[in-house]
């Protein structure tokens, strides 16, 4: 799906831009990109659960294909279209799992 206008004025404006699910790469098995996208998404976060309940740490989803091939990858193609062939885009990535403190009396720590 070719990149819009707004997308690249976001670029370049904020230094930052944010691509919608359609941006996502559509598998094998012929499901919408939107249903599929969302359900990959699922998977992931629900991965990412997975990995802290056996005390991994989030950013170890990164070692999981699905990630890299249905998110990651499909970014490359994205910036190469906004930012013309050749461009150079080095990852940094992390991954947090947050949580909301027990109760009111954790604010601040």
């Amino acid at each position: 799906e070719p990149v819009d206008v707004a997308q690249v004025l976001q670029l370049r404006e904020r230094g930052f831009a944010v691509l919608d699910a359609a941006h996502l790469r559509q598998g094998e098995r012929g499901a919408a990109p939107e249903a599929e996208s969302a359900a990959v998404l699922a998977a992931l976060e629900q991965t990412i659960y997975n990995l802290r309940a056996e005390g991994w740490p989030p950013s170890f989803i990164f070692l999981y294909d699905e990630l890299w091939l249905h998110v990651i990858d499909p970014l490359f193609d994205v910036f190469e279209e906004l930012l013309d062939d050749g461009c150079f885009m080095e990852p940094d990535l992390n991954c947090w799992c947050l949580r909301a403190p027990a109760s009111g009396n954790d604010a601040g720590h």
